[in-house]
């Protein structure tokens, strides 16, 4: 199926990753996504460094990998050791999407869909979202704005940003394709 096909590319990718990093020295960083945005940045560097785009990469796919690299670990003779590296790196990588899940029963006064025009026709869904069904919507706002990934911003009644949920097309689907 298409799914394992891409699962077990993505096992590929992250075995030849590890093996690349175990050959050179690759600072660490215990950055986390909320903090200043230079440390944000070294977070996606250091994740762009292991392989892994921290913007689009959700946590459950590292549990998947490790599931999926753990019985191949003894089949091949790979080390234990490797094995939970790269998870553990994966999970310093990864967007909790699970959020959005928690997200779905609350209702929120404002949403703020941030899109950057030039990079939409790669999400041809939001991009047709945008141009004929947005404007229906009151509680909505589409920002252009410069991020990587469409994003969902939910504001109080305050206006106080709640909460921010990056492109993932199975979720943000939940609240913008209905």
């Amino acid at each position: 199926s298409p799914r394992k096909q891409s699962m077990m590319r993505l096992a590929t990718l992250l075995v030849l990753t590890a093996a690349c990093i175990s050959a050179q020295e690759v600072p660490t960083s215990a950055a986390e996504p909320s903090t200043t945005p230079s440390v944000s940045s070294e977070r996606l560097d250091h994740c762009a460094t292991l392989g892994f785009d921290a913007d689009a990469l959700d946590c459950r796919l590292c549990d998947d990998l490790s599931t999926f690299l753990t019985p191949r670990a003894s089949k091949k003779k790979l080390k234990q050791k490797s094995v939970d590296k790269v998870t553990k790196e994966c999970q310093e990588c990864c967007s909790d999407f699970s959020k959005v899940l928690e997200a779905e029963e609350r209702r929120y006064p404002k949403v703020a869909l941030a899109v950057d025009r030039r990079r939409l026709k790669r999400y041809p869904k939001v991009a047709n979202f945008v141009d004929h069904q947005a404007e229906n919507i009151k509680r909505l706002e589409v920002q252009e704005t410069n991020p990587r990934l469409p994003m969902l911003q939910f504001f109080d009644e305050e206006g106080e940003k709640i909460e921010e949920i990056r492109y993932e097309q199975k979720l943000f689907s939940l609240f913008i394709f209905f």
